[in-house]
This record gives structure tokens, C-alpha cells and sequence, in this order.
């Protein structure tokens, strides 16, 4: 099976090693799991479940200022 190192700090590793624990998992499962979620180019599951959760027409949209009254802004350096 191939192998992966990590280098990390002392924070991230209790951070890590904590939320493996939570879930009563190994540490290399719960990080091979969020890598592998992660590299992946798609939405979550859990926010594809909410599509069409909302319904009705009644929604409006909230009073815009236009562009012109802006504060005036410096770009670049």
C-alpha cells in the first residue's frame, strides 16, 4: 500500500489527533478520508442534499447602491 508523510505542527497534530479521536478513528483513515474529499473537483453531499430545500417565490432581493456612488478606490500599489 502506498505511503504518504506529513509534516505538521505540534497545534495541528493535537488539532488532528483530537478530531480522529472523536470520530474513533486512526489518524491516517480520518486524514486519507478529508484528503481524498478534498481533492476531489465536486460539491459535498451535504450541500447537494439542500438543493430545492427552500421553496416559494417570495424572496426579493435586497436594495443595491450603484457602483458610481462608491466610496473611490486605489488600485495597484
Amino acid at each position: 500500500m502506498p505511503q504518504i508523510s506529513l509534516y505538521v505542527d505540534k497545534d495541528a497534530m493535537k488539532t488532528i489527533t483530537a478530531a480522529a479521536r472523536r470520530e474513533k478513528r486512526s489518524i491516517s483513515s480520518w486524514a486519507t478520508e478529508r484528503l481524498v474529499r478534498d481533492a476531489k473537483d465536486e460539491w459535498p453531499p451535504e450541500l447537494l442534499a439542500t438543493f430545492g430545500a427552500l421553496k416559494g417565490t417570495d424572496f426579493k432581493r435586497w436594495p443595491q447602491s450603484r457602483h458610481e456612488d462608491d466610496a473611490p478606490r486605489r488600485w495597484g500599489n
